[in-house]
């Protein structure tokens, strides 16, 4: 959660790697981190965050996305426009990778879906419903979560997504 002007500058210096200077998905995760800053320091800020959150929707709609405020942890990077959709319950950690076309939402009304640090969804995944994911998981193309799966290093896919492949996880490279 971003709560000073610190946390800020360094979050958004992290995730504006790896996009060209003028690209639309940089500005975008730019004014989502603002927003949260805003929204999270509260006060009489509220004028500030409005004008970023309105700039934010506009940029979501042109992109495909709609990505609620405090889910992501720091490290988020899209590769891909289009149809993201994020549930306000879900939580996410740390570096998340995500490709495109992906889905985390609930199931009834419930709470999203919970996933750890270094998990990467694929193209057209889709996570439902009340669940928790473990650390270092990669969620392969087109595979639906539907059930937990708390172990770390692995891959799922498939529908229903079932484990498909263990790997070792690298300790220093996080």
């Amino acid at each position: 959660m971003i709560s000073t002007k610190e946390d800020l500058k360094n979050v958004i210096e992290l995730e504006k790697k790896g996009y060209g200077r003028n690209s639309l998905i940089r500005r975008y995760l730019r004014e989502l981190r603002i927003c949260e800053y805003y929204k999270n320091r509260g006060g009489v800020t509220w004028l500030l965050f409005k004008l970023h959150n309105f700039y934010r929707n506009r940029l979501g709609l042109r992109l495909g996305f709609e990505i609620p405020l405090n889910v992501f942890g720091k490290g988020l990077h899209i590769f891909h426009t289009g149809n993201i959709i994020i549930n306000g319950t879900s939580s996410v950690g740390e570096y998340c990778n995500i490709i495109g076309s992906t889905c985390l939402g609930s199931k009834n009304g419930g709470n999203g879906p919970t996933l750890g640090d270094h998990c990467e969804l694929g193209m057209n995944s889709v996570v439902i419903g009340n669940v928790q994911i473990g650390n270092n998981v990669y969620i392969g193309a087109g595979a639906v979560v539907t059930k937990s799966f708390k172990q770390d290093g692995v891959s799922l896919a498939g529908v229903p997504a079932k484990v498909v492949s263990h790997f070792k996880i690298d300790e220093s490279s996080n």
